[in-house]
This record gives structure tokens, sequence and C-alpha cells, in this order.
């Protein structure tokens, strides 16, 4: 994407969010994010009466990801570079698009979707990120999907499918969301996922083929939990209290399950941006949910679903009559479910997610299912090998959105009230490679268990794993000296 085009995008992005948030209440999401060469953001929205806004920063003060070289290693006498940024943008179905993002050190970007030309086409009918029909877990709506971004070394024009992943951890990833229709905007941090190179600092991760496929790994990418909760939410509808007003409550729910990044060090694990699943018009089932919600009384239901990509209201996941909060009284606490919490006599709730789907080998022609070979004898699509490359648990990413509107209630004519939103990035298992104690079938074995325990396999972020001289303000030895110069790393 060419500076003159990015700044003409910034500048229209800039005035439209003047204009709307000198109305609308901002609100931002909880985080835990650290600086990574890979970020995950599970939803955008630029359906009708939506935009949305995804805003890029590189907290690195000697790292280009611009598409030019610099100096690097011991004192500064090697080249490293080039480099860029590249955004793979999938719908509701297997099908994705991508472009190019120019960083320079200490750069942010912030892309207006709706005046993204490849987006907003795409969102049209027929579009790689247009309507699918919609079902009980995916609105269906044209324009809603999720992103997964990283650091790729940028040869002439950018970035493509086929470029390699590389070793910079230094990019910082925000998501906000502007609905028309209430007058709300709201604001969620991505989840990061760090790499490491086997060479090091901005060294090669990942090498691809011409359709984004992983084809030769030496590195890998923090894992996303295969478990994720939902912590708090209120139950969804309209209520008239004492005749005053009346609120109308909202929970809507986007859940990604991203390529596995190779966590285990496997060799043949997804790389971040390829297609994951088998084409079709939903796509193939990446999230297979057993979820458990719970109401204020501990009470409990369980659910199952299965979807390609999450994004509805909690009551069209779970069912209205469960979701409704009409039916939470305080009378229900130890009867049925739908209780409301003891002390604060509100209508709240927690979600607990696990995902049975698991990642396959995409490092050979074919993809999905029919790249995994079953375990233990069984043909059965949830029964695979454990954690050894065809078999890694499919991890997720997800976000909660609540949107809440009161109005006064006066005489025969009714006073609208300022509407308020939230959002709410999913938390996570940080334990995610253990499913049970015992060596039995998915999902009984437990990889992280003490007989098979690994300790670089099992840990749950790469922190400690990586050098930290990419975003250092200031270094003893001089700046990315650590840094393996890109001459023997690229072709």
């Amino acid at each position: 994407m060419s500076k003159r085009w990015r700044a003409w995008d910034c500048f229209a992005a800039g005035a439209a969010l003047a204009l709307f948030l000198a109305t609308a209440g901002l609100v931002a999401a909880n985080t835990e994010l650290t600086p990574a060469a890979r970020l995950v953001a599970p939803f955008f929205d630029i359906s009708a009466g939506h935009d949305t806004f995804l805003i890029l920063t590189n907290v690195s003060r000697n790292v280009f990801l611009d598409g030019t070289t610099f100096p690097c290693g011991p004192k500064g006498a090697g080249t490293c570079g080039p480099f860029a940024v590249h955004v793979e943008f999938y719908g509701q179905s297997c099908n994705r698009v991508d472009l190019n993002v120019s960083l320079s050190p200490g750069d942010i970007d912030l892309l207006d979707l709706r005046l993204t030309p490849l987006v907003k086409g795409s969102s049209l009918p027929g579009g790689a990120l247009g309507p699918v029909t919609p079902t009980a877990s995916q609105s269906g709506l044209g324009g809603r999907g999720w992103v997964d971004i990283d650091v790729r070394f940028g040869p002439p024009g950018g970035p493509t499918f086929a470029a390699s992943g590389v070793q910079a951890n230094v990019l910082m990833g925000t998501v906000l969301i502007t609905d028309f229709a209430s007058d709300t905007a709201i604001e969620y941090p991505m989840a990061p996922g760090i790499g490491i190179s086997n060479n090091g600092l901005l060294g090669r991760i990942v090498r691809r083929d011409a359709a984004g496929r992983a084809t030769d790994w030496s590195g890998r990418y923090e894992p996303f939990p295969w478990r994720v909760f939902v912590p708090a939410f209120f139950a969804e509808g309209t209520q008239t209290v004492k005749r005053v007003f009346t609120t109308s409550h909202t929970a809507f729910l986007a859940l990604a399950a991203p390529a596995d990044g190779n966590w285990d060090g496997s060799g043949n694990g997804e790389a971040p941006g390829q297609r994951v699943g088998a084409p079709g018009s939903l796509g193939e089932p990446l999230i297979v949910a057993d979820a458990t919600v719970f109401d204020g009384c501990e009470l409990l239901i369980s659910a199952t679903f299965t979807s390609h990509y999450v994004n509805n209201f909690l009551s069209a996941i779970f069912g209205p009559l469960s979701m409704n909060r009409n039916n939470w009284t305080a009378a229900n606490c130890g009867i049925v479910f739908g209780g409301r919490d003891e002390l604060s006599g509100q209508p709240v709730g927690w979600i607990d997610l696990t995902n049975t789907r698991i990642a396959c080998d995409n490092t050979t022609p074919g993809g999905g299912a029919s790249n995994c070979p079953a375990y233990g004898g069984s043909t059965a699509t949830a029964l695979h090998a454990p954690g050894v490359g065809t078999g890694q648990p499919r991890g997720m990413v997800g976000v909660l959105i609540e949107n809440t509107r009161r109005s006064f209630v006066l005489s025969r004519f009714s006073l609208p009230h300022s509407p308020t939103a939230s959002a709410t990035r999913l938390w996570g298992d940080r334990t995610p490679w253990e499913f049970g104690q015992g060596d039995g079938p998915f999902p009984h074995f437990a990889l992280c268990s003490p007989n098979v325990k690994d300790g670089s396999m099992c840990n749950y972020s790469f922190e400690r794993l990586i050098s930290n001289q990419d975003i250092a303000q200031h270094s003893p030895l001089g700046p990315l000296a650590d840094a393996v110069p890109s001459a023997g790393e690229f072709p």
C-alpha cells in the first residue's frame, strides 16, 4: 500500500472519527498485550451502519517495516530487510483477501476499512468477505470477519502470499468499531502471538508457497488457547423498571480459530494468513465448541455448536429462552437455570468454551480434516494424533460486545437515554495443551502431563525465549546487535 494512499486513508478516517466520537461514548476492553510478530483481531464489521478501524503500531525504534533495508548485526555491519506488515482478512467462509502495510520505526497507522477499496469491494455479495447463509452461530452479514496480521520479508511490491515470516516482535494492534445506529463505539486490543526463529532475532520463521501455505518451518508462533472464558455477560432482552424506564440489552460473541502457527515445533503447522479449512459456502468447521453457561446462582446449562467462525448474539447461539433476561429471576436460584446474582439481583453469567477441533498438517497438498490421520484407529473427525503436528489443538481468539439502550417513559412519550457499549476480549486457559489426565484418545490425553512434559513445548508464552533487542530503547551492544542479517535467511 503506497504512502500516498495511506495518508489519504488516515486523513479521512481521522475526520470520521472526530465527528463520530464527539457524540459517541467510547469504551475500551481488557488488555494483556505485549508486542509481537503476529496479531489476530477476532472481529471487524463494515456491514450497514458500521465501520471498523484497525490501528497498527511499530513499537521499535530500529526495525523498519516499510519495505526498506536497514543496518543490523554487530556494530551495524550487516543488512536486514526489507520487511513489511501483511494483513489477511477472513470472511465467514474460508475465503480471504490481503493487503500490505508499511510501518517505519515508531510509526502508527490507522486503516478505515470502509475506505479501503479491497475490503469494501470484497464485502459485497459474491465477494470473499460477502454475505453467507446465516446460522445460529454466524450472522451471515457481508462485511464481517476476522484478521490475521504478521511481519513478513518484503520483496519489491510488498509481501505476498508467498513471503516468509520474520521474528520481529514489534507490533501492537487495536480495533475500533463504530455503530452509527446506536451512536456507540467499542475498542478492543488485538491478540498477540510472539514469533521465534531458530536463527534468532529478525530470522526466518516460516517459508510459504504461492498460495500462502507453510512449506518449511524454522521457528514457531505462540499458540492461542483451545479453551476460552467469557468472564461476564448480562442476559439479553428488554425490561420495564418500575414503569419509569425500559432497558434493552444485547450481547454479541465473535470467535475466530486462526492457523495454529506450528506452536509445538513439529514443522508441519499452519502459517499465519494461510487458508484454514476447506472452502465452501459456510467453510469447513474450525470450531466444535463444548460450552457451559453459568448464571448468577452457580447453576448451569451445557450446549454444543459447530461453526467455521462465530459472530452472533448469545440469544441466537444458545437459544432465546435461555438468554432472555425476563426468564432470569431471583426465584430461580436453586430451581432452574436463569437465576439472578444473589447480591446484586442482576441477570449476570459467565461462559466456559472449549474447542475440540484440531489443526491439521497444511504443509502438503490438501487441507483440513483430509490431512489429519486418525488416532487410535478411529475414523471420527474429532479423534486425531496428539500434539505431533497433525493434531494440535486449534486455539481461539474472541471478543464479547454488549450494548445497552435505556428509554425513560413519561406519560405517553418516551425520552431516549444515551446508549452504552462495552467490549471484552475473552480470557484463555494458560495450559492450552492439557486436555485431561491419561494417554487415551483426544480429548483425554495430556501433552503436558508429567510423563510427557517438555519444557519448551509446554510454555504458554514465548516471552522468555526471545531477544527483546528489537524493542529496546537502548542497547549496550548497539541497536540490533544480535540480529541475523537477511542475506542468508531469505530467498
